[in-house]
Parts: structure tokens; C-alpha cells; sequence
């Protein structure tokens, strides 16, 4: 694919036909995390949108170029873990059929649900003999790589261009935080800002890898503060009738996570057109741990009532720590974190999706 020039992305993100089927979505003040850290934080509330990620502006975006005489041939997308929902929901609003190659490791709920939505789902290994664009030569079908695809990271860069016009005062703004392992929205959303704003910072936030493939697992207990106070001889998962869920990113414990992600997206993402763009629009990468990114994940449910995943995580993490080096006070700059995306099952059983026939 050719390169695309910064000047070029200006135009195809102000051009964009996102909003054609997609609403903006809220650029939230975390009034809890703002008082503790001493500046003005928001979170811009990406799992608001359908797909819950802005993955789906990316691939609306791409689709949309396709003539209507051509969109009967279908769609071969490679989800790269973060596109899949959002590939299914705008084949879904374009009337256009998806082949959506997915990674083995994505758990059989999630493939439902992409069936659910319409599309055909193909699972191949990480070496695996079946390339996207294979597939979509064999299906006469168009090929669509998101990370390779100045549309989808136009689409986007979208979210870049709401923030700025979210926020209150620009010249305030003094960093946005979004995961480096988010399938090229961190990249997108850089664009879009340095190209309209430029001193505001783009940083992304990883993981400390080491860390992750030592770190004990954990989950999330909805009703902790509940079950602490639970009589004696009472079944903690059985109060007032409610079950104690345990939350967990695609069935995996948090380390699993982290190690899954950094072998299955790494060969995919080296030399895509996100990471040429990649020096040019992001100021630094940090890093976080894996008790970093929980606590992070508490302070968001506690604050909204949400619950998010790792890439979210990653980004509130990011911005906590850099609020605390760098001794912010409630007159200085305002803080973003991209809620990138809430790739989470709940569920107190395997799933089995027999059982939906069976009730």
C-alpha cells in the first residue's frame, strides 16, 4: 500500500462518513480521580460505542468507500484481536457480508456473537496455512487489513477530533493516554491530534511483559463490598439473590492476557501503516504493572460503575502514573484516557451455547 501523508489524513478524517451511522461518544470528567490526583481528568468513553471500541469508525469508515455495485462481493477483514465486533457491526449497518479471520485463542462466546451479528467467522493459528487475503481471493471478495488502511485510521482519528472538541479549553489539554496494544487506535487518534493540536502529547501506555508472565491472576468481584459483610454460615454467592461474577478478559486471568496478546498481534502489526505513522504522532511510551492496571480498573468501576479491560486499564493506569511523577496541581493541564475498548465476558458458567435453546 502507498503512504499517506499527515496533510492527506487531515482531509480523510475531516471527510469521513463515520457519523453517517455512528454517534459521538462522551468525553467524561472522573470527578473522583481528579480530586485525588490533583488535576482534570476524563475518560473518553469509547465502550460506549457500538462494537465498544472505536474499531468500528475504522472499518464503517473503509466499508463506506466501497461502491454499492461492489459490496455484494463482501468483506474479508483480519481482527487482530480488536475488529472483530466492530467489523460485524458495520457490515451490519452497510448491508455488506463480512469473512472475519479471527485468532484461535478467541473464546467460543465471542465467535457466537459475531455469528449473531451476521457475519462468518474463520479461526485459523497464529502460523496457520490461511491468510486473510487468501481467503478473500478465494471469495472474490475485497481485502480489508485495518492496520494497513489510511480509511480505517482515519475513521478512527475521529475520536482525536471529538476530544478537541469535547473539551472545554484546548490549551489545557496537556496529554492524551491510550493502550499501545489497542490495534492502531492509539496511532489514529495521534493523528488526528498533532495535527490540530500539537502540543498536546500522545502517549501510549504497555505493560511491563516480565512482569505480566510472573503476576498471580486476579479477577473482579462485583459484590466485594457486599460479601464482606456477609453473615456468617451465608453463601457469598448467593446474597439477595445475585451471584458474585468473576470478570475476566476472554475467559484469561490478567497475566494469560498480556502474554497472549504480545505473541498474537506483534508479527501482524511490524510493518503496518500504523506503525510508520507510529514515531511521528506519538510523544513517548511508558509502562505500567500488572497491579497498576487493577487498581486502575477498580477506580473506574468505582467512579462510573463500569467495568473495563486491559486496554482500558492500560491507558487510566498510564494517566495515574504520570499524574503522580509529575506533581499536578488542580490549576494545571487536563488529562484524557482512552477507554479504547471493554472486551469483557461475564460469567458464572462456561459457555454453552446449547443452553440459549433450552430456556
Amino acid at each position: 500500500m502507498s503512504t499517506t501523508a499527515p496533510s492527506d489524513y487531515s482531509r480523510l478524517i475531516v471527510i469521513s462518513s463515520v457519523y453517517t451511522d455512528l454517534q459521538p461518544t462522551a468525553l467524561s470528567p472522573a470527578a473522583h480521580l481528579s480530586r485525588r490526583l490533583g488535576c482534570r481528568v476524563f475518560l473518553k468513553r469509547e465502550d460506549q460505542q457500538l462494537g465498544f471500541g472505536p474499531h468500528v469508525r475504522g472499518v464503517y469508515n473503509s466499508m463506506s468507500q466501497i461502491s454499492r455495485e461492489d459490496r455484494w462481493r463482501g468483506v474479508v477483514v483480519s481482527s487482530l484481536d480488536h475488529y472483530a465486533r466492530g467489523t460485524a457491526w458495520a457490515s451490519r449497518l452497510l448491508q455488506t457480508q463480512a469473512v472475519i479471520i479471527v485468532p484461535d485463542h478467541m473464546p467460543a462466546g465471542e465467535i457466537h456473537e459475531l455469528k449473531e451479528l451476521g457475519c462468518v467467522v474463520l479461526q485459523r493459528p497464529a502460523c496457520g496455512p490461511i491468510t486473510p487475503l487468501a481467503s478473500a481471493c478465494q471469495q472474490q471478495a475485497l481485502y480489508i487489513n485495518p492496520l494497513n488502511d489510511c480509511h480505517v485510521l482515519a475513521g478512527m482519528g475521529t475520536v482525536g477530533l471529538e476530544i478537541l472538541q469535547q473539551i472545554k479549553d484546548v490549551q489545557n489539554l496537556e496529554a492524551v493516554f491510550c493502550s499501545a496494544r489497542a490495534g492502531g487506535a492509539l496511532e489514529a487518534i495521534g493523528i488526528a491530534i498533532k495535527l490540530f493540536a500539537p502540543q498536546v502529547k500522545i502517549i501510549g501506555v504497555g505493560f511491563q511483559s516480565s512482569a505480566a508472565a510472573s503476576s498471580p491472576s486476579f479477577s473482579i468481584s462485583i459484590m466485594d463490598s457486599v460479601a464482606s459483610r456477609t453473615p456468617e454460615g451465608t453463601s457469598p454467592n448467593s446474597i439477595n439473590g445475585l451471584n458474585v461474577l468473576q470478570v475476566q478478559k476472554n475467559w484469561l486471568t490478567l497475566s494469560e492476557q498480556l502474554e497472549t496478546s504480545t505473541t498474537s498481534s506483534h508479527t501482524e502489526e511490524a510493518t503496518s501503516e500504523a506503525t510508520r505513522i507510529h514515531p511521528s504522532v506519538v510523544d513517548e511510551i511508558m509502562f505500567v504493572e500488572p497491579y497498576d492496571m487493577s487498581q486502575a480498573m477498580e477506580d473506574v468501576f468505582i467512579e462510573f460503575r463500569v467495568l473495563i479491560d486491559v486496554d482500558g486499564s492500560l491507558a487510566v493506569a498510564g494517566l495515574k502514573r504520570y499524574a503522580f511523577s509529575k506533581g499536578l496541581g488542580m490549576e494545571t493541564p487536563s488529562l484524557v484516557a482512552i477507554i479504547s475498548s471493554t472486551n469483557l465476558f461475564v460469567s458464572s458458567n462456561s459457555y454453552d451455547p446449547t443452553r440459549e435453546n433450552k430456556q
